[in-house]
């Protein structure tokens, strides 16, 4: 059972866990970043890391003053979308075979800019 004063969470034998890294910032090597905060690991470990950490270090970065606004970016970046936006802005997009809101373009944490999903 998860713990409020621990990210370690223990069902069915499987043991998940948070890794706390420094902000991470566009261009960065994620095998650097890999090597720099993740523990050894077990035989048939899995590590998951978010879309966004990729994305960064992808450099997939746009600057929003590079951009019309947000929805031409989102129909440049997705396979195909529902025009009419949801509340909060928020459009239903098909990107890579996932359905995915807003092709996957997240805003927050980001100066100024978009990261695309990867």
């Amino acid at each position: 059972m998860l713990n409020k004063s621990s990210s370690l969470h223990k069902p069915n034998g499987l043991h998940v866990c948070g890794i706390k890294t420094h902000r991470i910032e566009p261009g960065e090597s994620l095998e650097a970043i890999l090597d720099r905060y993740l523990p050894s690991l077990e035989e048939k470990a899995i590590v998951a890391i978010t879309s966004k950490i990729v994305s960064l270090c992808q450099n997939r970065v746009i600057p929003k003053n590079k951009v019309q606004d947000k929805l031409s970016l989102v129909k440049q970046e997705a396979d195909a979308y529902l025009a009419e936006a949801q509340p909060h802005g928020i459009y239903l997009t098909i990107k890579n075979h996932i359905v995915i809101p807003t092709a996957g373009i997240d805003e927050s944490n980001v100066e100024d800019g978009y990261v695309l999903y990867p």
